[in-house]
């Protein structure tokens, strides 16, 4: 079967991947269990990355083609992007400059904290918490990093079906 440009762009990002993220397990459930018709059901445990969610493998993309491009990303992502960021961010030497909203949750803000300590927060509202990280980012020849509206992030969040589609596969012939 042949594969097209974006199942292409996708393999090549999940290999680019792999020292990366975690290769994190499925979880075979009965779907019974959850008050579903059918059978089993696969849960990916992606609370198993480093950063307990998925959104590493969106950061971690990002920040692997800066290299040598910058020295800091800034963002007014959401929580779970900029805990990813700055992790991914620290892990390659990069700073990490984060617009955070002033109702973002404490165990979230001190996870930010703990990878990248220059958060700014005061703006409640998300349309100027972005113009703000993006003023900034201009001033100081920064990159700003959009997850929501970046392809390369959907790029990357699909690597998880290609991970996915490997473990059943092998799911499939530990079965035969």
């Amino acid at each position: 079967m042949l594969k097209t440009t974006n199942e292409i762009g996708v393999s090549a990002m999940a290999n680019r991947l792999v020292p990366f993220v975690r290769k994190t397990p499925l979880q075979f459930v009965n779907a019974a269990d959850l008050g579903l018709d059918g059978s089993a059901i696969a849960l990916k445990l992606e609370f198993l990355q480093h950063t307990g969610n998925i959104k590493v493998r969106a950061a971690e993309a990002f920040c692997q083609r800066l290299e040598g491009d910058t020295s800091t990303v800034v963002s007014a992502c959401p929580s779970d992007d900029a805990i990813a960021l700055a992790y991914a961010a620290r892990r390659r030497g990069l700073k990490a400059r984060l617009y955070v909203a002033t109702t973002t949750p404490y165990p979230d803000v001190a996870r930010m904290r703990s990878e990248a300590p220059d958060l700014i927060f005061g703006l409640r509202d998300d349309v100027l918490r972005r113009r703000a990280a993006r003023a900034w980012s201009r001033r100081h020849c920064a990159v700003y990093y959009d997850p929501i509206r970046s392809k390369m992030a959907f790029t990357a969040l699909g690597t998880i079906g290609v991970e996915i589609e490997g473990q059943l596969r092998d799911a499939e012939e530990d079965v035969d």
